[in-house]
């Protein structure tokens, strides 16, 4: 199979002590994790649309927080059109 149709993998959960935790997970838990306890951690590949969304949403969160901002001004499809008509002529056949 070629990369891109290749299945993914399944997730993993697996548990383990407060002690085995990377300190990449710990340090995003909210508490540090009591010593001896066992936590149970699930290990999932990630889809790359995730990822593609993920950069669309902040790509729009900008967007917004420069017309909040007012960093805009309006388009005008118009006027824009004409402009690549007159630059790059009017789609002759």
């Amino acid at each position: 199979m070629t990369e891109s149709k290749r299945a993914m993998p399944e997730k993993i959960t697996v548990e383990m002590r407060a002690e085995e935790l990377p300190e990449s997970i710990k340090a995003r838990m909210k508490e540090r994790p009591v010593p001896g306890m066992p936590y149970r951690v699930t290990v999932e590949p990630v889809d790359d649309r995730e990822a593609k969304l993920e950069a669309l949403r902040r790509d729009l969160m900008e967007g917004i927080e420069d017309l909040e901002a007012g960093r805009s001004r309006q388009f005008d499809v118009e006027e824009f059109l004409a402009e690549m008509h007159h630059r790059h002529g009017a789609g002759k056949p």
